[in-house]
Order: structure tokens, then sequence, then C-alpha cells
């Protein structure tokens, strides 16, 4: 996503319009260019803020626009084929600007991210009131704008309708009215676990800057009281590192980093792992345990389903109790070999009498671990 100039008015007023390119990355071959100033049936002509997701192989594409249409536009690729040489779209109006006089760029709304859970596609931004719109006096408010993605099901064009409107919850984290003396900057939204998202943004009151920030869950709901400090933000999006949320501001071109600690469970990567589930808490404990006891089968997937071999099982067990040496160098499996990851927990727990492997010659590693093993690995 980007944008272009396109010509100028006899009055001398410029216009330009987006421009959207999909590249398939592989053979770098350009599928689709959208540049018009036109009401195509998902694309949004006139546009000044647009954020592009890949939600697990889905092109998910936010934008806010004042002009064809004029209204936060959310859009979801269907990733199977074209039809009639086009990708289909389901494209959806998460909300309908004032409408304004010809090339009245003011929306009195400002978006700062968009995110996906597991259930919902999630947007952060600032809005004043649409109905009394009184952009010089009304400070608005930082909410979050959430749509289940269960509605984003077309799998076809009909060719009669472009925008469609979709059902939305809208978090308010503020509570502001028109005429209160505060300054509001538009909010980052930033993902630390499948299902768990930091909401940050800057309130100035006078001259003072103070840095807000609340922990919202997978449908936008707040999981945390706000906490209020001296701080600001800037157009760096925030990042998730390691165990905090960190981004820089400059002071005389100097970086100057900040940060904001996500407790541990709310770090959940796995889109497989849901909160409710007899595993989720263990699942975290296991992930942010300190020798970590285990990953996932990718960034994104646990697998929480998916058996266990006897080398997993053992290496589990032996970072749990924090990775001690073998207290030998002795090993009498022909099966385990000194580059394997689970080469130290098998000579320690042969030690130390968890296990005495399936034959006195072979630990057979890659053997499913049954659930008798398991206990029985526990109970020594």
């Amino acid at each position: 996503h980007t944008c272009h100039s396109m010509y100028a008015d006899s009055n001398g007023t410029n216009h330009q319009a987006n421009l959207m390119m999909t590249v398939r990355i592989s053979d770098m071959t350009m599928l689709e260019v959208k540049c018009g100033v036109s009401d195509y049936f998902y694309y949004q002509g006139h546009c000044f803020n647009q954020f592009v997701l890949n939600d697990d192989g889905k092109l998910v594409i936010f934008g806010q626009g004042d002009a064809y249409p004029r209204c936060y536009l959310l859009t979801v690729r269907n990733p199977h084929g074209y039809i009639t040489g086009e990708y289909m779209y389901d494209a959806r109006k998460l909300l309908n600007f004032r409408s304004g006089e010809y090339h009245y760029n003011y929306t009195g709304a400002s978006a700062g991210g968009l995110e996906a859970s597991t259930t919902h596609y999630l947007v952060a931004g600032t809005i004043i009131d649409q109905e009394l719109f009184h952009l010089e006096t009304d400070p608005g408010n930082v909410v979050i704008y959430a749509a289940a993605k269960s509605q984003f099901d077309r799998t076809y064009y009909d060719g009669l309708s472009r925008f469609r409107d979709v059902e939305m919850e809208t978090i308010a984290l503020t509570d502001y009215a028109d005429g209160d003396d505060v300054r509001l900057e538009t909010p980052q939204l930033v993902k630390v676990g499948s299902d768990y998202f930091l909401v940050l943004w800057v309130e100035y009151h006078g001259d003072d800057a103070e840095l807000h920030y609340v922990f919202v869950d997978g449908a936008g709901h707040p999981v945390t009281e706000p906490v209020v400090r001296p701080g600001v933000l800037s157009d760096c999006k925030p990042v998730l590192s390691g165990d905090r949320v960190v981004w820089y501001v400059t002071d005389f071109s100097a970086p100057q980093f900040d940060s904001v600690p996500v407790p541990a469970e709310f770090r959940n990567p796995f889109r497989d792992v849901a909160r409710g589930q007899y595993y989720y808490d263990p699942v975290i404990w296991a992930l942010n345990h300190d020798p970590q006891i285990t990953q996932g089968v990718d960034a994104t997937h646990f697998a929480p389903d998916a058996t266990c071999t006897r080398g997993q099982v053992v290496t589990f067990l032996w970072r749990a109790m924090g990775c001690p040496e073998p207290q030998g160098t002795s090993n009498p499996f022909r099966d385990v070999r000194e580059n394997d990851y689970f080469y130290k927990a098998v000579l320690w727990a042969s030690e130390n009498g968890i296990t005495e492997g399936t034959s006195a010659t072979t630990f057979s590693p890659n053997t499913t671990c049954t659930r008798a093993h398991v206990v029985t690995f526990l109970w020594r």
C-alpha cells in the first residue's frame, strides 16, 4: 500500500489516490494493481492511513478513507484463487464517517493499528463524536473496534454489492467529552500473545505528556487496569522483545528507548492454545519457565494434541529440573549421540534411575512416549 499523485484542479487543488499492488514473492509476479479514484468493490481509492496484515495466510487490509468510500474499511482476501481474473475480497465497513463537503478530508478519527486474535480483528484508534462533529473542541476518545472473523465469509463477488456493513463492538478506553481540556495522540496496538494485546497512547494535559497503557484480550476487552506514567510515543511501532514491549523516540537525534513489561500469562504466541483449555496454564508456564521447557512446533503453534517421543519427554523433565549436568560421561545407549538435543537429558535421567532404556544398549528416543512411560518417569 502507498499512494501516488494524480492531477490538480483548475483552482490548484492537488489530488492523489491509493496505489495497491499484490506481488507473489516466490517469483515476484505482479498479480494485481489498483490505482484509480473509484469505488471498486474492495479498494479504497482515497485513503490516508492503511494497515496490511497476514492472518495465517489471509491478507487483511484496513483503511481510513475520507472518500471512495468515506469510512473505516476492513477487507479480507479469499485465498482460494481467482474469479474473472480477480482475487475475491470480503470488504466490510467498520464505521461510516460524517459526510463533509467535496474534498473534505477531516474525519475526526485516527487509526493506529490493526491486529488479529484467534477470533477477532482489532483496530485501535481515536474518534470524536460523529454527530456533533466539533473538530475544534472535542478531544475524542481512544477506542478499540472488534469485529468477529466469522463475518468475513464471502467466497464470491455477486457483481452488485461493493461494501457491506459489519457487526462490531466499540470498546472505549477513555471517557472524555466535548470541551474537555486534553489532547489525545493516536494509540498504538501491539500483539503480545495469540489472544492478548497492549494498547498504548499519550495524553497531553497542558504541556505535560502522560503515557497510558492497558492490556486487552482477543475481543478487545481490557484485562488490566490502565497504567499512567510520564512518557511519550513516536511513529516507531512498538515491538515485543522477550518479556517487554519496546519502542524508541528521539531527543535531538539521539534514540531514547522505553518499554513496558508484559506479564507472563499474556505471552502466549500459540494460536492452538486458547484460554479455558485445561493445558493453557501449563503451556504458558513451560514457555516462560527459566530455563525454557518447550517452545512449540513453530512460532505460532504448540500442537497440543500431537504425541511426544521418549526423547522429548525426558528433555522436558530435565529442563524443568534446571538442566543439571550429568555426573558422568558414560553413555550406554547406541542410539543417543552427543550432538542430539536430548543427549544430556538422557544421561542425567539414566544415572538418576528415571529411565533404564528400552534395552541395555538402546533408549529409543524417537519412540512414542506412552502415558505409562510419562507417569513412571515422573514418579521416579
